[in-house]
């Protein structure tokens, strides 16, 4: 078997070292992706109204949770997608917090190997959410 040179003193790995690396099914690592930017506060509501951010429409699963942040980059809010929805806007019911219009909607995951990020699975095993 051809081996792949040592790197920063690590020990030599076989093709089929590699190959079972690349084949772990393991769940991913942390990441995230932006889903869109706050663009309407209905307080009375406890809703908001989620632009997306690639000017598309989003296929979000109802029950998927968003955190909102301000400017600064400091949470504002917790969000959970409701079933409405019109063309490039979602509506997400305020779970804690107190988002503004402006703050960047993010989705938190685990993001595999192709760059998905997906969320917890369901009881019943179904994934929630994945945003490319």
């Amino acid at each position: 078997m051809p081996k792949i040179p040592k790197l920063f003193g690590g020990k030599d790995k076989t093709k089929a070292d590699e190959t079972r690396i690349e084949d772990d099914d393991s769940p991913g690592v942390p990441g995230n992706r932006m889903a869109g930017v706050v663009h309407l506060v209905n307080d009375r509501g406890h809703f908001v109204l989620v632009k997306s951010s690639t000017g598309g429409r989003i296929k979000v699963p109802e029950g998927t949770v968003w955190m909102s942040y301000d400017a600064n980059g400091r949470p504002s809010s917790k969000l959970k997608v409701s079933e409405e929805r019109k063309g490039v806007f979602v509506v997400a019911d305020i779970v804690n917090g107190s988002p503004s219009r402006g703050d960047t909607v993010v989705l938190h995951g685990l993001m595999d190997k192709e760059g998905k990020i997906n969320t917890v699975t369901s009881p019943d095993g179904k994934e929630k959410q994945i945003l490319e």
